[in-house]
């Protein structure tokens, strides 16, 4: 991105009083589950391609797709289709239905164009769901070995190859658990907080420059105790007594802004 100061990454959270394993649920038959808002960026098409592929070479799975999208490209092939019985479709859904549905599948499927670093990916994460996703965007920066695989985007052979594989038992995942640990690891709201914790207050620094002078204020916080504030600011200058009553009143707005994270 070009940027030359010292930058930090804030990744999203995850609510797990919504999003969590339950317990491993057996499904005679596959089931591959896809949510969004069904736009090109998403790429349904591509992947309905690739499940009409493996069903017309007898590869027995269903196929769930949805969200707050335009389903009718999707009603529309599901009337003319003699895999209609294989394809499942739902419309808008909430966080709670979303959460179990993650909890019924088998792989959630993410076959972007582009993205972000997409919520539904450690939605499933947390939910000890694997992901086959595209190599778009932010996906690849979390996304341990075991835990599904990426592929290229718009690459069709590619999904189809992984989903044959998936199929065939010839690739292991890991195990539910471990996949909902590594979230709760990473996006818990107590994990996202202390990293704003951090920025905020380890890394705190409020500098004014008055002409050729530079004066350096800087905040530190006791990490063992959060409720016990230890302020340190160093003035380079003892004699300029202005500067040092702005200092204090930085550090009293700095600790009010702070109860409220």
């Amino acid at each position: 991105l070009g940027l030359i100061q010292r930058t930090k990454t804030i990744r999203n959270v995850i609510d797990f009083d919504i999003f969590n394993s339950k317990e491993n649920t057996e499904n005679k038959i596959p089931k591959f589950l896809h949510i969004s808002n069904l736009t090109f960026q998403k790429n349904c098409d591509g992947i309905l391609n690739v499940a009409e592929r493996l069903w017309k070479n007898k590869y027995i799975f269903e196929l769930h797709i949805g969200g707050n999208g335009d389903l009718s490209t999707f009603y529309s092939y599901k009337k003319r289709s003699d895999f209609t019985d294989k394809l499942f479709l739902f419309g808008a859904l909430s966080q709670e239905e979303v959460a179990a549905k993650m909890n019924e599948v088998n792989i959630f499927i993410l076959f972007s164009r582009f993205e972000n670093q997409p919520c539904v990916q450690i939605e499933s994460f947390a939910c000890g769901l694997p992901v086959l996703a595209s190599d778009v965007g932010g996906i690849s920066e979390i996304f341990p070995i075991g835990f599904g695989e990426i592929i290229t985007s718009e690459n069709e052979e590619e999904l189809y190859q992984s989903l044959k594989n998936i199929l065939e038992n010839k690739v292991h995942f890991k195990s539910k658990n471990e996949i909902q640990l590594f979230a709760k690891e990473n996006f818990s709201m107590q994990k996202i907080a202390n990293d704003f914790d951090e920025i905020y207050v380890n890394d705190a620094r409020l500098d004014i420059n008055k002409k050729t002078k530079h004066y350096s204020y800087t905040l530190s916080l006791d990490n063992k105790n959060l409720n016990k504030w230890e302020n340190k600011y160093q003035i380079f200058t003892k004699k300029n007594k202005e500067e040092k009553k702005l200092a204090e009143e930085f550090i009293v707005i700095f600790e009010e802004d702070s109860k409220k994270l």
